[in-house]
C-alpha cells in the first residue's frame, strides 16, 4: 500500500473521489490532526447513526484509537478499490488500463512511467482520467482537466 506523501496528496486533491467515497471498515484515511499532526489511519468501525457519520480509526504511526468525523479525514484508496471504480469487467478493465498506460510518457514495458512511483498512483491517475478526464500535474501538484494537455489521437472524435 502506497502511503507516500505524494500519493496522499494526489488522493486528497482528487475531490471527485472524496465526494463519492462511502466509508467502510479497512479503508485508509489521511487525517490532519491538530494534536498529532498529519497522520494515516485505518478505519475499523463505521457508525452511520446518528448522523453525521463517525468513523473509528487507529493511527498507523502511533496506534492510537480515535473517533473522527467525515469532514476531518480524506480517503486513501487501495489499488483494489481503485480498480473497482472502473465499472467494466475484469478483462476489459485491464485492456483499457493497458491502452492508457502505453500512451503515458516513459517506458511502459519496464513499468517506468514518468511521474508515477507505484501502482496505486498509476491506478489513481487512470481512474481520474477515465471518470473525469483529469490528469495529474506533477509540477503544480493538482488534477487538471484534459484540455490543458496534449491531445491523444485515439481520444479525438471523428478522426
Amino acid at each position: 500500500m502506497d502511503l507516500t506523501s505524494k500519493y496522499i496528496e494526489m488522493c486528497v486533491k482528487a475531490e471527485e473521489l472524496q465526494s463519492e467515497w462511502k466509508p467502510a471498515v479497512g479503508d485508509y484515511v489521511f487525517w490532519d490532526s491538530k494534536v498529532e499532526g498529519p497522520t494515516v489511519a485505518l478505519v475499523y468501525n463505521v457508525d452511520e447513526k446518528p448522523a453525521p457519520v463517525l468513523l473509528r480509526a487507529i493511527t498507523l504511526k502511533d496506534r492510537i484509537y480515535h473517533i473522527v468525523g467525515m469532514d476531518d479525514i480524506r480517503f486513501i484508496p487501495r489499488e483494489d478499490q481503485l480498480q473497482e471504480m472502473i465499472p467494466d469487467g475484469l478483462a476489459w478493465k485491464h485492456v483499457l488500463f493497458d491502452e492508457w498506460i502505453r500512451k503515458q510518457e516513459g517506458n511502459w514495458l519496464t513499468g517506468d512511467v514518468k511521474e508515477f512511483e507505484s501502482f496505486e498512483q498509476l491506478w489513481l491517475a487512470f481512474v481520474m482520467w477515465m471518470k473525469y478526464r483529469k490528469v495529474w500535474d506533477n509540477e503544480q501538484k493538482e488534477w487538471k482537466v484534459f484540455e490543458d494537455y496534449r491531445i491523444i489521437e485515439s481520444d479525438v472524435k471523428g478522426e
